[in-house]
């Protein structure tokens, strides 16, 4: 009985093909080329582009302009991989980012700020009654403390929402519209 389980293992073992060719392995893609400089004082995320405020240091516009083209160069390679031209790609990014930049300072002033009021106000009240044992220093940090914790709880989520919705917008403007480069 063992000789006949082992037979018939032996005849379901697939055949070796020592003559087939190797598989071919998918060309890595390249990281994306550095994005373009912008001029001097302005921002740029994606497609947007602003003179930065004066209260900006040139550093500090530097170091938003390098966090901007990184995710921008992050979608274009994302982009490239699944197959995208790489013009399509490019314009893909620069939308997708743009328009999240753009869905999220709407969402921040639009609906975010009244919010971030309203949980300012409730975390000001919490913190001044989570002060109360530790008085006199309690009564002076737990309301700033607890304000900025409401105000960010509430106003961060709709931020991200906003962002989001304007990266799917960038998307699919990115993907119906000509290329600009």
């Amino acid at each position: 009985m063992l000789a006949a389980s082992v037979a018939g293992v032996a005849a379901a073992t697939p055949p070796t093909h020592d003559n087939a060719p190797a598989p071919a392995i998918a060309a890595v893609v390249a990281p994306h080329p550095a994005a373009a400089v912008p001029p001097p004082a302005t921002v740029r995320a994606g497609d947007l582009q602003v003179p930065a405020p004066d209260w900006l240091s040139t550093q500090q516009t530097q170091q938003i302009n390098g966090a901007a083209a990184g995710a921008e160069a992050e979608v274009a390679r994302t982009g490239r991989s699944m197959g995208l031209d790489p013009a399509r790609a490019d314009q893909v990014a620069a939308d997708t980012v743009g328009d999240s930049v753009r869905g999220g300072a709407i969402a921040t002033v639009t609906v975010g700020a009244p919010l971030a009021a309203a949980g300012g106000l409730v975390g000001g009240v919490a913190g001044l009654i989570a002060g109360v044992p530790f008085l006199p220093i309690g009564l002076a940090i737990g309301p700033v403390l607890g304000a900025a914790i409401g105000a960010a709880v509430t106003a961060a989520p709709v931020t991200a929402i906003g962002a989001g919705i304007g990266a799917g917008v960038g998307v699919a403007r990115g993907l119906t519209e000509a290329p600009h480069r």
